[in-house]
């Protein structure tokens, strides 16, 4: 039986609104009103879970995609588009909305990806074949004309070539000459008259709801003799980094496909190198390098941290590429003397710790009153040892020589000794950027447990203060300049002040939440479930998503003109200026592409832009009109070895860049602009 709904009164009001018939006008055959009933009323059915009354909401699409079509070809005089587009609910968002009721799909993950093997190098994109910037053509049979306004969507454009987005398009050009560029959907907002037959071509991006297109004013459009028109994009903003060594680590390799998982959800086409020479001028690249580098000849050893540093510091950032997390930050990576000597220096709570390297620098400690029977019971710890391996405790002072003595000759590495503190749970949390991403108590199977770690039996509790400790966390990320890390703190019963800090790592496992009937049952034994895999997998996308998304927001946008702030064009212009009486005329040619490529690079100006590129990116800007601009100031940034050679706007007089200035591009949260 067919079931009857009523449309809200609030889509009644929108339905006339969207009709352009004057109140006391009859009923015509062709409406807007009528489109958009058709859609209101799928939008209604589409969430309803009888399938049958969801199908009623397919052909609902349907008769209004035939009603529009079959209206604007037979009555284009009274049947106008721009209502539909200019609604408060606009087509293009019921069209999705009901699609999203219809057919509701998760984010698409990438196929995992064999990491332990070079993948072939994907095929360059049309804005950047032969490692040099292009324009890539725009087909006009792929604009839509509205009004006047000629719109392109991601849809004609992904036809066009794999990738394109219009949220990646820079510039859009006419005969390789740069179009004005508009405020954000200034094109349909305004009203069109006469005047606009004599307007210059003008583009502006439009976005309704979630559907982005590229708006392009032209009188000449239609005109068989009109330009060609392309497109400069937006180049890769990030890169992914495969250390091949640890690649194939399995903890590794989930991390790297995690990453992987997050560049896909985030919509972006990261660059994945394999060596420190395939990196690209200006493009930031994400790295997760473990204890297996070198194949783990490391693992347990003094130095792994440092050595993963020190490589990840030989690659070529002179050229602009840079790095994240900061590789310097690896220095602590399985270092707990290297951590007690950075919280020492700059003050972070920590249990109180001493070094020994043999028997006699304990015995110093002893004599001297820096170790006293009050600082027993104590752990002693392995500095280079993940897991809790190599822990031991000493109860009493009596003992420390004969466990010290037996720990140093098992493990032949110095010892740290550390007070034990008295507590039943401690808490690992992880942050990005200073900002909680998760959180948890370890839960100790009995008080006198040394580890608190799953290994040893532990239970994890996901009951967390974490809005109480986000500020000491947030000062802790900021004074330690570990932007990332993974760190256990505690509570001790016998302190008044608390926390205190065990360690932190920029490399860390993150463990998921467990079902509730898991618990209160030992995490090693849900670690041991497809469920868990599952949940880890899914823990560690967030996560890299989280560090792609602070890394990229922290940057700043750096707006840089070309013309005598990185190039020495004076030199130009004097050859250009020609004297007369009276005054001077000056050469157009100066200009001109072959021109262009003769100036030279100011002292100093490469390096500078090249060394800011971890925190801010680079966009050049210049008012270059001639045809042909684009790709000699392109190929000059390039041979001259400035990041991001491809990030060019170009416009036809200095008076039109303000527009850039006022759409940044999303994710950038401040901008600079460096003229001279």
């Amino acid at each position: 039986m067919m079931r009857h709904f009523t449309i809200h009164e609030d889509s009644v009001h929108f339905l006339a609104r969207a009709d352009p018939r004057d109140p006391g006008q009859s009923s015509r055959a062709c409406s807007a009103a009528k489109a958009m009933g058709y859609m209101a009323s799928a939008l209604v059915l589409s969430q309803e879970k009888n399938l049958r009354i969801r199908q009623e909401a397919e052909e609902l699409i349907s008769s209004a995609e035939r009603h529009i079509k079959h209206c604007y070809s037979t009555e284009p005089e009274n049947f106008q588009l721009l209502p539909l587009l200019r609604s408060e609910w606009p087509i293009w968002w019921l069209t999705h909305s009901v699609f999203q009721h219809l057919y509701p799909e998760g984010p698409a993950d990438p196929k995992p990806v064999d990491l332990s093997t070079p993948a072939p190098a994907p095929l360059d994109a049309c804005w950047e074949l032969d490692g040099q910037a292009k324009l890539c053509p725009l087909n006009k049979a792929a604009w839509m004309a509205v009004n006047g306004v000629y719109l392109l969507d991601d849809q004609h454009l992904q036809g066009m070539a794999p990738g394109l987005q219009s949220s990646r398009i820079l510039q859009l050009f006419c005969d390789g000459r740069p179009l004005h560029r508009r405020a954000t959907g200034e094109a349909l907002l305004e009203s069109l008259s006469a005047s606009i037959a004599t307007a210059e071509p003008s583009w502006s991006s439009v976005q309704w709801w979630s559907k982005q297109f590229v708006a392009l004013q032209d009188p000449k459009f239609s005109d068989p003799s009109a330009g060609a028109y392309s497109a400069s994009f937006i180049g890769e903003k990030a890169g992914m980094y495969i250390e091949e060594t640890s690649a194939g680590d399995p903890y590794n390799a989930e991390w790297l496909q995690a990453y992987l998982t997050a560049f896909n959800r985030m919509g972006l086409q990261p660059h994945l190198v394999r060596r420190s020479e395939e990196v690209r001028a200006g493009v930031l690249y994400f790295w997760r390098i473990n204890q297996m580098f070198g194949g783990g000849q490391l693992a347990g050893a003094p130095g792994v941290g440092l050595a993963v540093a020190q490589h990840l510091s030989a690659f070529d950032v002179s050229m602009g590429a840079a790095l994240w997390p900061r590789p310097e930050t690896m220095q602590f990576y399985q270092d707990k003397i290297a951590l007690r000597d950075l919280f020492t220096r700059i003050g972070v709570p920590a249990p109180k710790s001493w070094v020994v390297q043999s028997l006699q620098d304990l015995e110093m400690l002893m004599q001297r009153g820096e170790l006293k029977d009050a600082d027993f019971p104590l752990v002693l710890k392995h500095p280079y040892a993940a897991s809790s391996r190599g822990m031991m405790s000493c109860a009493t002072s009596q003992e420390v020589r004969s466990v010290v003595g037996q720990w140093l000759q098992e493990h032949q590495v110095p010892c740290l000794l550390q007070r034990q503190l008295r507590i039943a749970r401690d808490m690992r949390v992880t942050y990005v950027g200073g900002e909680i991403i998760q959180g948890y108590w370890r839960v100790k199977a009995a008080m006198n447990d040394l580890s608190s770690g799953s290994a040893a039996g532990s239970s994890l509790d996901f009951d967390t203060p974490l809005e109480e400790i986000a500020p000491f966390v947030r000062s802790f990320a900021a004074a330690t300049g570990i932007d990332i890390g993974g760190m256990d703190i505690a509570f001790p019963e016998d302190a008044a002040e608390g926390p205190v800090v065990f360690e932190v790592s920029p490399i860390f496992d993150l463990n998921p939440e467990p079902p509730a009937e898991w618990r209160q049952r030992p995490y090693r034994e849900y670690k041991q479930t497809e469920d868990y895999k599952k949940r880890r997998a899914e823990n560690y996308a967030l996560c890299a998503q989280k560090v792609v998304e602070y890394a990229l927001q922290r940057r700043g946008r750096l707006f840089v003109d070309i013309d005598n702030t990185i190039s020495d064009a004076w030199k130009r212009i004097r050859r250009a200026t020609i004297p007369q009486w009276p005054g001077h005329s000056f050469d157009a040619k100066a200009h001109s592409p072959e021109e262009l490529a003769k100036d030279s690079p100011l002292p100093g100006a490469q390096g500078a832009l090249a060394s800011l590129t971890r925190d801010w990116e680079v966009t050049y800007l210049s008012a270059r009109g001639a045809a042909g601009a684009f790709q000699a100031a392109s190929k000059w940034l390039k041979e001259h070895h400035f990041p991001s050679y491809g990030q060019l706007v170009l416009v036809r007089t200095s008076s039109h860049g303000h527009v850039y200035k006022c759409n940044p591009i999303p994710l950038i949260f401040s901008n600079i602009y460096i003229y001279i």
